[in-house]
């Protein structure tokens, strides 16, 4: 099996890239399994013939190539799936696809209503934003800091209706919210706001104890709501203290190490949180660092490989 990942060159950079197409493609050469990269807007470096093409969902200029070639020779084209904001765009590849790969059931369950073809789970692996790459590891404080990252839009749609009133009921100062996102516009009046990036995201959450995440779906979306549990993941293998909303895949995360107090339904139990932070206490109390060893295990690059020769085959 020789699988080629076909994307445009801008991709890289791309927060889906990076989670999934990147850290498959890491994970199948860490163990040694044959696999290349096509970056199509500067022509495809010299590979072997493919047996599998895997592309992005929203990549277009990608599957219109990798369906070409699906027509030349006989390749399997395995669909790397995210977002479910339009069924009609995943009924729509369909047509060509063999395999789509969701990162949760709940994004396996809405995309396998509209297509016929088998949509199986591929759990996403551990962002590496959340490590220290090639420089030191620099260790979080322990405070009662909080820190919330994330695109800018997904601010109001899962925090909008949440944080007025949990932060009166709490009497809790807005300066403690620190916010990474990208845009200028301030998204919450009190909260410093930094502007992420990828190389810079591990030394900017140093200072925090605490991260503040949510999916409730104050749009209406049901995107909003099955979103994949990777910022929790991410709070947890940098060492932060997860306060996350009790939606499908924070809770199924939460469930599975023994962190359902950290839930809130809403403003009235997220103030009770916020009025009994204790750092040391919840690090000691939840063992995050048994869990963060767990978390690089079964969500490191190799693992997300293995799991995907798995399903393919």
């Amino acid at each position: 099996m020789h699988v080629l990942f076909a994307m445009t060159s801008h991709s890289p950079h791309d927060v889906l890239q990076r989670l999934h197409a990147s850290t498959l493609y890491n994970g199948l050469k860490e163990i040694g399994a044959s696999a290349s990269v096509a970056l199509l807007d500067s022509g495809p470096e010299k590979i072997t013939a493919p047996t599998h093409v895997v592309v992005n969902y929203h990549d277009g200029p990608a599957i219109a190539v990798a369906m070409e070639l699906r027509k030349q020779r006989a390749v399997k084209l395995i669909c790397l799936c995210a977002d479910v904001y339009d069924l009609g765009r995943y009924r729509h590849l369909s047509d060509a696809i063999d395999l789509f790969l969701a990162p949760t059931p709940l994004h396996r369950q809405a995309i396998q209503s509209a297509v016929i073809k088998p949509v199986l789970v591929l759990p996403e692996a551990v962002d590496p934003i959340a490590l220290p790459g090639q420089g030191p590891e620099v260790p979080v404080s322990c405070n009662e800091r909080l820190c919330w990252f994330g695109y800018p839009e997904s601010f109001a749609k899962s925090m909008r209706y949440l944080l007025g009133d949990a932060f009166a009921l709490a009497s809790f100062d807005s300066a403690r919210l620190t916010l990474i996102t990208g845009g200028g516009e301030a998204l919450w009046p009190g909260a410093a706001q930094v502007a992420f990036s990828e190389s810079g995201f591990y030394r900017d959450v140093a200072g925090f104890g605490y991260a503040l995440l949510s999916h409730f779906a104050y749009d209406l979306h049901l995107n909003s709501f099955i979103k994949s549990p990777n910022r929790m993941m991410t709070a947890l293998v940098r060492g932060l203290v997860p306060l996350v909303s009790a939606t499908p895949a924070y809770h199924h995360l939460a469930r599975q190490y023994g962190l359902e107090p950290l839930l809130f339904d809403g403003p009235v139990t997220l103030s009770r949180q916020l009025k009994a932070l204790d750092c040391a206490r919840d690090r000691a109390r939840f063992g995050l660092d048994a869990i963060r060893v767990d978390l690089l295990k079964n969500h490191s690059p190799a693992s997300t490989a293995r799991r995907f020769l798995t399903l393919v085959s």
